[in-house]
């Protein structure tokens, strides 16, 4: 049987599967699914609605089996995904998607991973006083470590990228 997940809101732009959900994202937001109810859980908006989709797509990226990283633009979403007490008679699926913390960053996100328990960023600089015929700067590689006692991340490094021609090069 066939299932339309996503409908009248664009593209997907990207997607990422981990054990039973399906998240992804199109010009709307973020979407994840649960594939053993068959139901879509959540919806997590996109914020900066200036930018344009197609130049700045959503990085998505699972953690562990129920935390999902959603970057986009200069925005960081931690999305853990949750468990409905049983004694909850609303009409709603059994599981949601919270959002465990938010970040903004100062640079565009092209790219997101793990490494080992930390975040990976790819960033995506531009020389902002320069506006849009701005000159491209490298990329750089972006490690953020969180903290144990919910304070906000932590860059732990940033190196430059050195890479041939990163000036042909934009955040897609």
């Amino acid at each position: 049987k066939s299932t339309l997940l996503p409908a009248g809101e664009g593209p997907v732009r990207t997607i990422e599967w981990r054990g039973s959900f399906i998240a992804w994202a199109n010009n709307m937001g973020v979407k994840v699914f649960d594939c053993s109810s068959n139901t879509r859980i959540s919806y997590v908006p996109r914020d900066e609605q200036g930018l344009r989709p197609e130049m700045y797509p959503c990085n998505l990226c699972w953690r562990d089996a129920t935390t999902l990283f959603v970057g986009w633009g200069r925005s960081v979403k931690v999305c853990r995904v949750k468990e409905r007490p049983p004694d909850d008679v609303r009409d709603l699926p059994r599981r949601y998607v919270e959002l465990q913390q938010h970040f903004e960053v100062d640079y565009f996100i092209a790219g997101i991973g793990m490494i080992n328990d930390d975040l990976a960023l790819l960033s995506y600089l531009t020389n902002d006083e320069q506006g849009s015929t701005a000159k491209v700067q490298r990329p750089q590689l972006r490690i953020i470590s969180f903290r144990e006692d919910g304070k906000a991340p932590l860059e732990v490094s940033a190196d430059i990228l050195a890479i041939r021609g990163h000036n042909m090069y934009r955040c897609t």
